[in-house]
């Protein structure tokens, strides 16, 4: 009889987010605040969690193996690599503590690294795909999208100060952190919201930086005095708030990308990797 109630007022997706919420910590009071009161009681909350077998917590400690300080200090390409992600493609919520990355297939083993860096006790959200309209009034076929959002004041605190804002604003800046991990941070902010293409009739291949005014003249700035590659002014994307930068000539290219390729195995997206092959020495 509960479990029939409790299907018809939320989706499993919504039971998932709650689940984690708790698993990350939040007690039932703070996880009603953090779902807007879509359910009205912490009893709803506890239902939630009998009918998914998660036993209730015992005492402070319980069901919080969140590394809180993972991002306090990056001294790692896996932490540097996340961080990138995160800035170019994931978002925290700063009035309540969560951070989230979310991916279609066949990337979720960046959501599943992101797990299992900072919180393997937590459950990746899966929603699965389908037809959609697109964009252009066709019939289309959705792919499977691949989520985790974990509730962390320390890691919301540490992402903010590291150039991550709410909401996706554009107002993100790059972060700095050390020159041995700062390859693998370019790496994750390309693989988040960038580009390698061919450009020109397949004649050139391009690499792009995509995200917000100040972000991607930073990016240009950086490689500029780090490569010697062209400085590349900034151009704003076509009705939004992102901008890009990019760059198209064989050599800046080239250096680009043995620059961000250097060490990074098993730590890219392979299609990426892939059309930069041809310029990497």
């Amino acid at each position: 009889m509960t479990r029939q109630r409790l299907s018809r007022i939320i989706t499993p997706q919504e039971e998932t987010i709650i689940v984690n919420l708790y698993k990350s910590g939040l007690s039932g009071n703070q996880i009603l605040k953090a779902i807007d009161y879509k359910v009205k009681t912490t009893k709803t909350i506890y239902d939630i969690l009998r009918k998914w077998d998660i036993p209730r917590k015992q005492g402070p400690s319980s069901y919080n193996p969140i590394r809180h300080d993972y991002f306090s200090c990056i001294e790692s390409k896996e932490q540097a690599y996340l961080l990138g992600f995160l800035v170019s493609d994931g978002w925290i919520c700063s009035a309540r503590h969560q951070i989230g990355l979310g991916v279609a297939k066949p990337d979720e083993w960046v959501v599943y690294l992101l797990k299992k860096e900072c919180h393997p006790a937590i459950n990746v959200i899966l929603r699965p795909g389908g037809e959609k309209i697109n964009p252009s009034g066709n019939l289309g076929q959705a792919q499977d999208f691949y989520q985790l959002i974990m509730s962390s004041e320390k890691m919301v605190d540490d992402l903010s100060t590291l150039g991550v804002y709410d909401k996706k604003s554009g107002r993100e800046i790059l972060p700095i952190i050390s020159d041995s991990y700062q390859s693998h941070l370019f790496r994750g902010l390309l693989d988040g919201d960038g580009s390698i293409y061919q450009h020109s009739g397949g004649k050139n291949t391009c690499i792009r930086f995509i995200g917000g005014p100040h972000i991607t003249a930073q990016i240009s700035l950086y490689l500029h005095m780090k490569l010697g590659v062209k400085y590349q002014f900034p151009n704003p994307k076509v009705e939004t708030i992102l901008w890009y930068v990019e760059w198209f000539t064989e050599k800046d290219c080239m250096k680009i990308a043995n620059y961000l390729y250097k060490d990074s195995q098993n730590l890219r997206i392979e299609r990426k990797y892939e059309n930069a092959k041809n310029l990497i020495s």
